[in-house]
């Protein structure tokens, strides 16, 4: 996780993951790895309600991988965190962002509990101004909210969110017009607690079911192979592509463990062993030795340490043209 974090400090993601009983909640840290894919680089068990959690987990984070310090440029966060000021004094070169369509889900909810007479005009002003395009735009939005939001919740909107829409309004976000990645990363994220966690349960069998999921295993029974496999189709000569499909297909059935040795990343099932260079571009096996293509292990291995799966510089110069293009493709 340490080294995943240090891979990839660009973009973190943090979030209460779930409650795990009466006393103790779970929060999780994810960045996002070269494959677009989120993974944890670190977890925080806490009693419920504990003041100055945000603060904790980053200052910990940064404790304990230094060098991310100066190099994470975006933290974005849940709708229900606290104590976002403070986050910038730990990382002076990150911005910080709450996630857009949990504050509209939070907004919505007041709206809903307060029996709000004109809930869907309501509903769209807020939209709305989540998606201003300028400080100005945003403020004709306020201006038309004060008009017909009733007293209650227009007090809970200026108190609770209006002095922090830098946070999360369009026009103050850290890339324009990009949807936020933080559901799609914390979805796939519970999809996978739900597999080794079951509350309300003991802490100790917590902490067992989060060292469980750290496997190389459990990262290559979840990916979806189709998107680097029409990649390749697109690059490849068809022998090859075909082959690479092969190879792709076979990365979710991968049940060997990794170990990262002085020699490469070494992959060893029960009656085999494979070992992949530690530039995770070539391998052992059979497969690779005869076509000099990319294996299932160099997959396997790629996507554990978060590298991409395609990469065309993993094909031959047999590949010609098709290689060449698709290089230049993806410099552009």
């Amino acid at each position: 996780m340490r080294e995943l974090v240090q891979r990839f400090p660009a973009r973190l993601f943090l979030e209460r993951a779930t409650c795990l009983n009466a006393d103790f909640e779970l929060h999780t840290v994810l960045c996002q790895d070269g494959n677009g894919r989120s993974r944890e680089v670190a977890y925080c068990l806490a009693r419920q309600g504990l003041p100055d959690l945000l603060i904790f987990m980053v200052a910990s984070l940064v404790q304990s991988v230094p060098d991310i310090k100066l190099q994470v440029k975006v933290v974005t966060v849940g709708a229900d965190a606290m104590g976002f000021e403070a986050v910038e004094e730990v990382l002076p070169c990150a911005k910080l962002q709450i996630c857009r369509l949990q504050v509209l889900e939070a907004l919505y909810r007041k709206a809903c509990d307060l029996f709000l007479p004109k809930e869907g005009q309501i509903h769209n002003l807020l939209l709305n101004m989540s998606n201003a395009n300028s400080p100005r735009v945003y403020s004709q939005y306020l201006n038309c909210l004060e008009d017909v939001a009733p007293l209650p919740f227009l007090q809970y909107f200026l108190e609770c969110w209006h002095p922090h829409r830098s946070l999360w309004v369009e026009c103050w976000a850290f890339e324009k017009n990009q949807e936020c990645s933080f559901l799609d990363h914390f979805s796939a994220h519970r999809r996978k607690l739900l597999t080794v966690l079951t509350p309300p349960m003991a802490l100790p069998a917590c902490v067992q079911g989060l060292l469980d999921l750290q496997t190389l295993p459990v990262e290559t029974a979840m990916l979806n192979v189709a998107p680097v496999t029409q990649l390749y189709h697109t690059t490849c000569l068809p022998d090859s592509s075909d082959l690479l499909a092969e190879e792709l297909d076979l990365v979710p059935q991968v049940h060997y463990k990794l170990k990262d040795t002085s020699d490469g990343y070494l992959l060893e099932g029960s009656n085999c062993s494979f070992l992949v260079s530690q530039d995770l571009a070539t391998c052992s096996c059979s497969i690779y030795g005869a076509h000099q293509l990319p294996c299932r292990h160099i997959f396997a291995a790629r996507l554990w340490m978060g590298e991409p799966l395609f990469d065309p510089n993993l094909l031959p110069s047999s590949q010609g043209v098709l290689h060449d293009d698709a290089e230049g493709q993806g410099e552009g």
